[in-house]
């Protein structure tokens, strides 16, 4: 801004006392540092300091100077000018609006669509209501479920653009994922807008203002004293590739797969990682959330190893679920902190969990590692050993110390299996490392040693009930579905799911049940659905019927054969097996992608792999389709063999 009248009067009228300012609290490191030397320059260039002496001292230039003077007096929304808050790095002073139409002739492959949400939302304001009233959750009711569901508030935001006639070339129909990632991403944003104790707890219930939020400048009322009173959790992708191995057509085929996602598991104080649970999703879902609490209410053992013989524990190595004495007797996590990815607002996280275990869940800001710098650091330490590996994918494109990891995990034939025993070990021996703040003892000695001394300090927090460890396994996931059946016509009660009809013996003679809403707690293996009612008092199992109880199948992969189906790219009969239909589907697949595309990543097959490999990442090759009955897990215990006979001959 040049000298002139206009800026001689501004000047004069500043009140720098009064002047709008950031928390600087909140800034990082550096960012505070550049923040301080733009204001202090600022400020002596008000009061009439030379420029030259200006960029002696601070190392800012005349043109900076003018620019950081013109963004000062700019108005904010609030009506009053941007301050001394305009010389935060990234402060933007006008949000970006899109001019050009959001159509297939202007964005292609994801590319092109900045600024295309904001425009579709002010288009089509119906559309905006819907996602509003969604995260709302109808205010002043009272839902049966206090959780989001991301892809069901998805599926209501494409439905109202379809009924406000938007076409299939407009945007987000023309997009591959429609808009997914920027309707996840405004409805975290509203969430964590809505800061008042009444909005919280009709999004996730009364214990939600337990925990808050943190960096809120307000404490939680429980403090960690003893081990796992308080606990954090985090997931992240492992910096490094690995690949499977399968027979195909008398060759041997080898193909990088997605990288893998680590879900850990860590108490607060002391450091000491509880459990961890490796999935096959680059992108993790409520399942891996729950498999983490299930890996811990599960007693550890060591493993034996397959895949590298010669791994070996150190001394002192391990978990303590399986090392300290009376660990899962007493154990009870009091508070959660997790982050805001939006798998966490799942029903089977809100809903399920906190009321299994009773935790209370704080959710983090976001980029705000800090609130979880116990997991973070575990993170940063497998990383140091992980990148270790030729397939290591390193910092980022840009790590010179990598080139072309997908190629090397080929060259060394670096399975999954290997990664997972070597993982079991790195983090089993993290536990048993020395640490500097503990005084030379490792984690796991300072939780044997708090441990012991439990019973003579007491404990405000009581261990698990019995109750507690007979649900593990844990579910995958829940869901809500209705007693179908008709009495009238003789058609016994069941539940339908995913194109498949579920059973059991007990609730055949329930014909009081049909028309009755359930809670279906799933299972990995997805033949088998435990019943809850609304209450949440036990049913019994149910299992699947017809074709699909033939062979082992998760949901992910029945879904997946049920849309292959639709668009006719697989087929198979009434009596063959759908799942070892899709295995031959998918070893073909892999086949053609070695042989077209060695050494490159085979994108969207991650989640497949225990139902093509029988529960294991070993590929097998699929079997001839049965016709004949597969065995199924028992799905119900609850009537003995008498009363189930004396049934049946009161029907006959």
């Amino acid at each position: 801004m040049r000298r002139s009248a206009t800026r001689e009067l501004r000047l004069e009228e500043l009140d720098l006392v009064r002047a709008a300012a950031p928390d600087v609290s909140l800034l990082s490191p550096d960012l505070r540092a550049r923040y301080d030397r733009l204001r202090a320059a600022l400020e002596l260039y008000w009061q009439g300091t030379k420029p030259k002496e200006i960029a002696r001292l601070y190392g800012v230039s005349r043109q900076m100077l003018d620019y950081c003077e013109a963004r000062f007096f700019l108005q904010h929304e609030d009506g009053r000018p941007y301050g001394f808050r305009a010389l935060v790095r990234g402060t933007r002073i006008h949000r970006f609006k899109r001019e050009r139409e959001s159509n297939a002739q202007t964005i292609v492959d994801g590319f092109g669509a900045a600024g295309s949400f904001r425009q579709c939302l002010a288009a089509y304001p119906r559309a905006k209501k819907v996602l509003d009233q969604e995260i709302s959750q109808h205010e002043g009711e009272s839902p049966e479920s206090i959780a989001l569901s991301h892809v069901l508030v998805h599926r209501k935001f494409l439905e109202a653009l379809r009924a406000n006639g938007v076409a299939a070339t407009q945007y987000p129909f023309c997009t591959t994922t429609m808009a997914y990632e920027s309707v996840r991403t405004y409805v975290l944003s509203e969430i964590r807008a809505r800061h008042s104790k009444n909005a919280r707890t009709r999004l996730f219930g009364h214990a939600a203002n337990d925990g808050l939020d943190g960096r809120s400048g307000r404490r939680g009322w429980l403090e960690p004293q003893l081990p796992c009173d308080v606990a954090c959790y985090d997931e992240q992708l492992l910096p490094a590739i690995a690949t499977v191995a399968f027979e195909f057509g008398g060759e041997r085929r080898v193909v990088p797969m997605e990288r893998l996602s680590l879900c850990v598991l860590v108490s607060l104080r002391p450091k000491c990682v509880l459990a961890y649970h490796l999935s096959h999703r680059s992108r993790v879902s409520s399942a891996d959330f729950l498999e983490s609490f299930n890996q811990l209410l599960t007693p550890w053992k060591p493993q034996a190893f397959k895949a590298v013989p010669r791994l070996t524990y150190k001394c002192g190595a391990g978990f303590p679920n399986g090392v300290v004495p009376g660990f899962l007797d007493g154990l009870r996590i009091g508070l959660l902190r997790i982050d805001n990815d939006l798998t966490h607002y799942a029903d089977a996280v809100l809903v399920y969990l906190r009321d299994l275990v009773g935790a209370t869940i704080e959710f983090g800001q976001v980029r705000r590692w800090i609130t979880r710098a116990a997991v973070e650091q575990v993170f940063g330490e497998l990383e140091r050993e992980i990148s270790k590996l030729p397939s290591t994918t390193g910092s980022g494109p840009d790590d010179r110390h990598v080139s072309n990891p997908g190629l090397n995990a080929v060259k060394w034939e670096i399975t999954i299996d290997e990664l997972r025993e070597l993982l079991e070990v790195i983090i089993a021996n993290l536990n048993g490392r020395p640490r500097t703040e503990l005084y030379g003892a490792s984690p796991l000695e300072a939780v044997a040693r708090d441990w012991a001394k439990r019973d003579g300090q007491g404990a405000a927090i009581p261990g698990y009930a019995p109750t507690v460890l007979a649900e593990v396994p844990l579910p995958v996931g829940i869901c809500k579905v209705v007693v179908r059946g008709n009495e009238r016509k003789g058609e016994p009660p069941y539940i339908e799911l995913d194109h498949a009809r579920y059973s059991s013996d007990l609730l055949r003679c329930g014909w009081h049940l049909i028309g009755s809403p359930m809670i279906a707690l799933l299972q990995k293996d997805h033949r088998l659905i435990k019943l809850r009612y609304p209450d949440g008092s036990a049913l019994g199992a149910v299992q699947v019927t017809g074709h699909w109880a033939r062979s082992f199948h998760d949901r992910a992969t029945r879904q997946e054969i049920i849309r292959l189906r639709k668009q006719r790219a697989l087929e198979y009969g009434g009596l063959d097996d759908p799942v070892e239909a899709f295995k031959a589907h998918k070893l073909e697949q892999m086949a053609a992608h070695a042989r077209k595309r060695p050494g490159n990543v085979m994108r969207g097959s991650n989640k497949y792999i225990p139902t093509v490999g029988d529960g294991t990442a070993e590929l097998t090759q699929p079997r001839a389709h049965a016709r004949g009955s597969a065995r199924v897990p028992e799905a119900s215990t609850t009537w003995t063999q008498a009363r189930l006979a004396a049934q049946r001959k009161v029907q006959r």
